[in-house]
């Protein structure tokens, strides 16, 4: 109670070490501040969510991207984030947006994107409110069969109980139908092309169907069964790099640096995804199979 441990803020090592010396009767270091760059919370190297955000911006250029709670929140960084509020706020604030806009002479494009967990969690009853109020936006849930943020706890989804006992398991497609939603498209992100073209075709189906779902569906690279089961590339970076900076200032992949006027691709963090071979404006970036 001597403010020896702060009663608010962050608990840093620094402080940390500095209580445990107090407590012992150490003398403390001279620990002087070390000039650091300035770095943001970015998604993991090799990250779905990476690719679905990178994929949804295009889909839906100039759309309102209305976000949720979970790891995929560091898509602001990628400027797929507009808002974040609460457990299921993504899919109410969508309907909200759209309902907002619909009288305007061009609407923008919505997108909700939400996790599989929160949306099991929360998103259930914003859904359910925005097709009975006709509310019009592309619904994508991303889907890494695990509640990453929190430690990777199982999802209804998986049928996985903290306890270790086996569960149901529940569909997410089906919940998502039960909610009223017609249209439900399954795809993997790391198909940069086709995720565009699903979210493109499930948004011209709002006009007709009001919500649409997409469901962005790929592991979590955390997750070492689903690394191991995974295709991984043999990534390199060709002479055809000019050096832009597309991938590191559009993609945000940790992985990915500019060094030298030249893409430079860090081998201690690369999964070996593959998602930067497509993004690439120039075709610089190549790999095949390992």
């Amino acid at each position: 109670m001597d403010g020896t441990v702060p009663d608010a803020g962050e608990l840093t090592p620094e402080i940390a070490a500095r209580v445990l010396d107090t407590f012992t009767g150490t003398p403390s270091p001279d620990n002087r501040s070390l000039s650091s760059r300035e770095r943001r919370p970015s998604l993991c190297a090799g990250c779905a969510h990476r690719a679905a955000f990178f994929a949804i911006k295009r889909a839906l250029p100039r759309g309102i991207y209305a976000s949720d709670i979970g790891c995929y929140t560091l898509g602001l960084n990628l400027g797929g984030v507009d808002t974040c509020l609460c457990m299921g706020a993504a899919v109410s604030q969508a309907a909200g947006f759209f309902h907002a806009f619909k009288d305007s002479p061009e609407p923008p494009p919505i997108a909700a994107v939400i996790g599989d967990s929160t949306f099991f969690h929360a998103g259930i009853p914003p859904t359910i409110n925005a097709v009975v109020t006709g509310a019009r936006f592309v619904l994508v849930v991303l889907d890494n069969a695990t509640t990453a943020m929190t430690g990777h706890q199982p999802t209804p989804a998986t049928g996985g109980m903290t306890n270790d006992f086996s569960g149901r398991t529940l569909s997410l497609e089906e919940a998502i139908r039960g909610c009223g939603v017609r249209t439900v498209c399954v795809h993997d992100p790391y198909d940069i092309a086709g995720f565009i073209e699903v979210v493109k075709d499930c948004y011209d189906r709002t006009a007709d169907e009001g919500v649409t779902a997409v469901i962005a569906r790929h592991p979590c690279i955390r997750d070492r069964r689903a690394l191991k089961s995974q295709a991984r590339r043999a990534v390199r970076v060709t002479e055809k790099c000019n050096g832009c900076g597309y991938c590191v200032r559009e993609f945000e992949c940790p992985a990915l640096s500019i060094e030298d006027k030249r893409a430079r691709i860090d081998r201690t963090l690369c999964i070996g995804c593959g998602v930067c071979v497509q993004i690439c404006p120039v075709q610089a970036v190549t790999g095949g199979e390992r």
